[in-house]
């Protein structure tokens, strides 16, 4: 069977596809689906703001510009099995680059022939993506990393929000094509076609029309999923219609080879107009699905927004401003929210062989079991990879002045919570070396922090002991916000604080190895927003739900979002066998409440201590630091003079390469390109068994916690 691997982000697949280069199965057939954005090499697409726009023109053109796609694929596709330790999607866009062909293409036609394929997990969660991309996952084995967020992207691929503005551009789209002459009857056929969807498009603006909220534009108007279809049937849109328009969409999507004659390229509608429609009946017939048993899994919502709101995009805002002389300044959303995600998983697990999950965050196993509507038969929760002499993981109640610290959000908007806290992390930055990462639940916390401390003085106190760096709310600054931190490591002796938030990008999936983090304090515990709309919606169904199955209660839920959140940032720190930190719980709640320490991964949970005062909570901290300095200084003199002993002349030559290749990652210098690589284990059953299997349709799941990042496709594992 065909192997999928996913995984949540581009650049982790390039930290799996590095590690599969080490394995004895590097000669495995493979490929690495990606967008456009990151794949697109043509002259003239890949400068434009909208690639799908640009790439579909293309397409539709009979002329010599086409042969850039279609002449280069098989000429790729023999290059590129050409590698002899597999490749990642830079390797196919430098390529490309080399022999101007498309290698955005060529990745998915090169998927017919390999047994392995890369990709980011929502091309395989999402219906709509998965139909777009053409992934064949029937029979195949579904390996998902990182699958703490399945749930939320299992959720967010079942729903959606959709403008009056976005159904207004489809209008114009179809209602444009539809005013193309043309002759033979096919192309007339399609033309009737495309009046439908411009009918239908109509439809859904005047719909929303009639179910926005009549008082404030903050407000919003929300119905049960039935009540929604009963609208639709009632306005003889009914599902055998929504059936055909969803054939229509599909029918027009085939891209035309270069000597294709079968459809006037006029006749094809944007891209854009396409994704709404086809987005928005994807969703819809998921509600219908199973004999409409799903109804009850969504809510509808319908809100008065600013028209400049949903603007989402600069061609958006072009195709308002040419179709529409004077857009009104207000719009209605229309949202779609699915509260079950085992209606997408359910596909899925229908069709795959086996589907394999992996995290350090899955616990607790059973609750994500039942959201996932999905009975694993094989389950791992692993204890930690490095000895527990070198993690040192507490919570702490009260602060340097006897302040009681309790993360709620009464208390954390009081300046005496602030103060407190600010002089605990002072504490803390002068007693750590190096990196130090402090996470809080929310970035209205962090920016409230940020000004109370420039106020009293404390930030002056903390830039003199370490550069401090924040978390953006602003994605787009994510990169440079990274480059501060690690520059400030690399170039201080005394290292940087960077002031994050669970749940953004910092916490999630990113590796801050050896002096990059030294301690991670978290404040507080991260639970959602309790006043968010979704939230609590889906509290509501888990306990309508929960009365008549395995599902949780809606306050175990909320708990559990919390905690998964919260076990993501603690281990940002730790990540491969010869590291280690220090791990603050800045809550009084741990110590009072058992089962929230339950709910911490089982090698943090297993480790952790409280303390209720401050003094002796700092003293074993410095104890444990002091010690794993004084370990990390005695290895690297021990990996020197060894290789001085075995040859003194070469040696003086190479001494600090040998160090770095030899010596624990946690004791190689800053500057050294290996530090996050740990040495390869012989060992690649798990890989033989994964890649070989031929064992029955089961599927399986299993937690890496015990893993570090650098390692986890490369150690064995019991599960399999």
């Amino acid at each position: 069977p065909k192997i999928f691997f996913g995984t949540r982000t581009h650049k982790q697949i390039t930290q799996v596809v590095k590690e599969f280069r080490r394995t004895m199965y590097c000669k495995t057939r493979m490929t690495v689906l990606a967008s456009r954005e990151h794949a697109c090499i043509h002259p003239d697409v890949s400068r434009s703001f909208n690639k799908n726009e640009g790439c579909q023109q293309l397409n539709d053109q009979t002329s010599e510009s086409n042969l850039y796609r279609t002449r280069g694929i098989e000429m790729l596709s023999k290059h590129v099995y050409g590698y002899d330790n597999g490749w990642d999607i830079e390797d196919l866009v430098g390529l490309g680059r080399k022999l101007q062909r498309c290698p955005y293409y060529a990745s998915r036609d090169l998927m017919e022939q390999a047994e392995i394929v890369f990709v980011p997990y929502n091309y395989l969660i999402d219906p709509a993506v998965r139909k777009r991309m053409h992934i064949p996952i029937n029979g195949s084995i579904i390996i998902l990393d990182e699958a703490h967020n399945i749930e939320d992207s299992a959720r967010a691929a079942a729903s959606g929000a959709f403008s009056q503005e976005d159904f207004r551009l489809a209008l114009n789209d179809c209602e444009k094509v539809t005013n193309v002459r043309v002759k033979d009857q096919k192309s007339k056929d399609r033309l009737k076609q495309i009046s439908k969807l411009a009918q239908f498009s109509s439809y859904m603006m005047n719909l929303m029309d009639g179910m926005a909220p009549k008082s404030s534009f903050d407000d919003e108007a929300i119905m049960t999923g039935k009540e929604f279809l009963d609208k639709l049937v009632l306005d003889e849109y009914g599902p055998n219609i929504l059936s055909e328009l969803s054939f229509v969409i599909e029918e027009g999507e085939e891209e035309p080879e270069i000597d294709s004659k079968l459809v006037d390229p006029r006749l094809h509608l944007l891209a854009t107009t396409r994704a709404t429609l086809e987005d928005f009946l994807t969703i819809v017939n998921l509600m219908l699905g199973d004999e409409q048993t799903h109804l009850d899994d969504y809510q509808v919502a319908v809100a008065r927004t600013s028209n400049f709101v949903i603007i989402s995009n600069y061609l958006t805002q072009v195709f308002l401003n040419k179709f529409s002389s004077s857009p009104s300044r207000w719009t209605h959303v229309l949202k779609l929210w699915c509260l079950n995600p085992a209606i997408v998983l359910k596909q899925i697990r229908q069709t795959t062989r086996s589907i394999i999950v992996t995290s350090g965050t899955l616990s607790p196993l059973d609750s994500y079991a039942s959201e996932l509507g999905i009975d694993f038969m094989i389950t791992l929760e692993a204890s930690h990879v490095i000895p527990a002499n070198r993690v040192w993981i507490a919570s702490i109640s009260q602060g340097p002045r006897s302040t009681k610290l309790n993360g709620s959000y009464k208390t954390t908007s009081t300046f005496e919570y602030q103060d407190e806290l600010g002089r605990l992390m002072l504490s803390v930055c002068q007693t750590i070396p190096h990196g130090v990462l402090c996470f809080l639940p929310s970035y209205s916390l962090l920016e409230k922090l940020v000004a109370r401390w420039q106020d009293t003085g404390l930030w002056q106190h903390l830039s003199a002991i370490k550069t401090l760096v924040c978390e953006s709310r602003n994605s787009s600054a994510f990169e440079e916000t990274l480059k501060d931190f690690y520059s400030a490591i690399e170039d201080s002796q005394s290292g940087a604080l960077m002031l994050a938030v669970c749940r953004g990008k910092v916490s999630e999936g990113l590796d801050f190895t050896d002096n990059n983090a030294r301690a991670v304090v978290c404040v507080g515990i991260p639970f959602p927003y309790l006043k968010d709309k979704q939230v609590e919606l889906k509290r509501k169904y888990n306990d309508k739900k929960s009365t008549c199955s395995s599902l949780l209660s809606g306050s175990e839920w909320y708990e559990i979002q919390a905690f998964r959140a919260l076990n993501q940032a603690l281990g940002r720190c730790i990540r491969h066998k010869g590291d280690w930190g220090a791990i603050l719980l800045v809550d009084d709640r741990f110590a009072k409440t058992p089962r929230y320490v339950n709910q911490l991964s089982k090698w943090a949970r297993s480790s952790i201590r409280h303390y209720d005062y401050f003094a002796p909570m700092l003293h074993y901290l410095s104890e444990f630091t002091k010690e794993l300095v004084k370990e990390d200084a005695a290895a690297l003199l021990a990996v020197q003079q060894q290789a001085l002993l075995q040859s003194p002349r070469e040696a003086l030559l190479s001494i600090g390469d040998m160090s770095i290749a030899s010596s624990p990652p946690s004791v190689r210098p800053k500057n050294a390109s290996s530090s996050t690589i740990p040495e390869l284990m012989e060992d690649n059953s798990t890989t033989r068994s994964i890649l070989g299997q031929r064992s029955a349709k089961v599927p399986l799941i299993t937690c890496d916690s015990a893993f570090n990042q650098d390692e986890i496709n490369m150690q064995p594992s019991p599960v399999l």
